[in-house]
């Protein structure tokens, strides 16, 4: 399905989902064919009181270990593998110190405890024309925003220790690069994206109480974030060396920088792994990787849009959904788009 100009390359993308990781190795010549993958889960822990946290060290134990399986299974040497990249669950919260360590567990998406903060955020967020701004977009107390607020209130002696604010895929490229990194798809989550100059607003981050030095870096979803250390190496059973790039949303709207055009994979899954060998193929200059079957032609992405907006194109509602399942084929899109209120 997918044609390439490139010789043989091997690619390692990991699936970060909320209750597992699933790992592949690809085999990208004239196809891609996966040649190995493996499956392993984690630890969603939910209290009482609306809270939902993982633990990343369990993120970074199951990628290990289905690392290592799949490079078993396909046989592959480890110093063939060209790139490495994710796509995984979006707006969690992950802080953390100088060393890349996280502070405390992670929170989920799922998390609802910033009610008392996204109140406070909400009553005195920007007027425009005598509205509330905030009343006038979607927030939700799932926004990653009001969790920082929530650390803050709640725990500030951990906050006090706080470095960066990254997302779960983030947090992983810290771990296996020692790069403190955002892509524009997880800004964007943040509510703290100037979607025109494509940077961190100082004056969101002021609204909203946030630092401004606790966000990282922003690249593209198909930049090179760093290349893995010697340390993630050896505990990955990889190379030194390797690159590895920002990755996606697991819902992703890859922004095709050849033609402007927003590229939708849909079907929850096994889109979000060609979403990932997508990024890893553009970052390694390849070629451009693009099913035309999977583009919605009718819902151009805006120019200052940014890799992995999915809800800029889903903000068109059931109108899209329909389109999307009648003549697209993504049977997943209406369960996902009221599943997850922010799509």
């Amino acid at each position: 399905i997918f044609r390439v100009t490139l010789m043989s390359k091997y690619i390692m993308a990991y699936d970060v989902g909320t209750t597992g990781i699933k790992t592949c190795i690809f085999e990208i010549d004239k196809d891609f064919r996966i040649l190995a993958s493996a499956t392993e889960s984690y630890k969603l822990y939910v209290y009482d009181d609306g809270g939902a946290e993982q633990d990343p060290d369990e993120w970074w134990a199951a990628m290990c270990s289905t690392t290592r399986v799949v490079l078993e299974k396909s046989g592959i040497s480890p110093d063939k593998i060209a790139g490495v990249s994710f796509c995984s669950q979006a707006q969690g919260l992950v802080l953390v110190d100088k060393d890349g360590v996280a502070i405390r567990r992670a929170f989920s998406y799922m998390d609802q405890r910033a009610r008392k903060e996204i109140k406070e955020g909400i009553s005195y967020g920007l007027q425009i024309a005598g509205a509330n701004i905030f009343k006038l977009i979607p927030v939700s107390v799932k926004d990653p925003v009001w969790k920082y607020n929530w650390v803050k209130n709640n725990e500030p002696e951990n906050f006090k220790r706080v470095y960066k604010w990254l997302d779960v895929k983030e947090y992983l490229i810290c771990r296996l690069t020692g790069e403190f990194v955002m892509t524009y798809d997880s800004a964007f989550g943040t509510l703290l994206l100037d979607l025109k100059n494509k940077c961190i607003s100082k004056k969101m981050c002021k609204m909203c109480g946030v630092n401004y030095d606790h966000l990282p870096k922003l690249i593209a979803s198909s930049d090179c974030a760093g290349e893995i250390t010697e340390k993630a190496a050896k505990e990955l059973g990889l190379v030194k060396g390797i690159k590895v790039f920002g990755g996606g949303y697991a819902l992703t709207a890859v922004y095709h920088e050849y033609d402007d055009v927003g590229c939708l994979y849909g079907k929850l899954g096994l889109a979000a792994h060609l979403s990932a060998y997508y990024i890893v193929l553009h970052g390694l200059d390849t070629a451009c990787v693009h099913q035309r079957e999977m583009v919605i032609q009718p819902f151009r992405v805006a120019v200052d849009s940014v890799a992995g907006d999915a809800r800029r194109i889903l903000y068109y509602g059931d109108a899209l959904a329909d389109y999307l399942i009648e003549e697209g084929g993504f049977s997943n899109v209406r369960a996902a788009y009221y599943r997850h209120k922010w799509l």
